[in-house]
C-alpha cells in the first residue's frame, strides 16, 4: 500500500539525490509534489538532474502554491514564530505542511521545525510528516528493501555513508528494534 501523494522539501531531496536506493520513494508514494519554492532552493547540479529526470517520468510533479495554500503557509510561519523554544520554518517547508494539512499529502522532510509543527499547531496532529529514517523503516517492513534481520543495521549505515546524513543514535536504535520486531512477526 502506498501513501498516495507526498510533498517534499529541499533538504530531503538533497539527501535522497545521493542515495543509491532512492527509487523506493516511488514504491511508497504514487507521486511526490515539489513546490516551486522548494525547487528554487536547489543549487546542486546533481540534485537538479535527478529532479528533472523524475519530473519527466511524472514521479515528481512541480507544484505551484496558490491563495489558500499560501495563506495557510503564512499562518503556519506566524504561529511558529510566536513560540520561542521551537525551530522556525521558512516558506518552502510551510507550504509543504500546508499541502499536507489541506489535502492529506504526506510531508517528507528532515526539517526539525516541520516535525515540531505537527505537535504544536492546533489541527496538525493529523498531518503525516516523515523523515528518511521512517521511510527506510517502512521500505524494509514492506519488503521494498530486502535484508535479513542480522543485516538491518547495514541498510541505515549505507544511507548514512552515501548521503552523509547521520541519524540520531536514539532514534536509529528505536527504529532498528521496531523493524526487527516486525520482521520476526512475519
Amino acid at each position: 500500500m502506498s501513501y498516495e501523494i507526498a510533498v517534499s522539501d529541499t533538504c530531503f531531496l538533497i539527501d535522497w539525490a545521493k542515495y543509491s536506493k532512492r527509487d523506493i520513494l516511488f514504491k511508497l508514494f504514487l507521486a511526490v509534489y515539489i513546490p516551486e519554492e522548494v525547487l528554487n532552493e536547489v543549487i546542486s547540479e546533481n540534485v537538479l538532474k535527478w529532479i528533472v529526470s523524475m519530473l519527466r517520468q511524472r514521479k515528481f510533479i512541480l507544484y505551484t502554491a496558490r491563495g489558500p495554500e499560501l495563506d495557510e503557509a503564512r499562518r503556519i510561519m506566524d504561529y511558529m514564530a510566536r513560540i520561542p523554544w521551537i525551530r522556525s520554518i521558512e516558506t518552502p517547508e510551510a507550504i509543504c505542511l500546508a499541502l499536507g494539512y489541506l489535502y492529506g499529502y504526506t510531508v517528507i522532510t528532515e526539517n526539525i521545525g516541520a516535525h515540531q509543527a505537527v505537535d504544536v499547531i492546533p489541527g496538525y496532529k493529523r498531518v503525516r510528516v516523515m523523515k528518511s529514517l521512517t521511510i527506510l523503516k517502512e521500505a524494509i517492513i514492506k519488503g521494498y528493501i530486502s535484508t535479513s534481520i542480522e543485516e538491518i543495521e547495514r541498510v541505515f549505515e549505507e544511507y548514512e555513508v552515501e548521503t552523509k546524513h547521520l541519524f540520531p543514535i536514539d532514534e536509529l536504535t528505536r527504529v532498528i528494534t521496531e523493524v526487527k520486531k516486525c520482521l520476526l512477526m512475519r
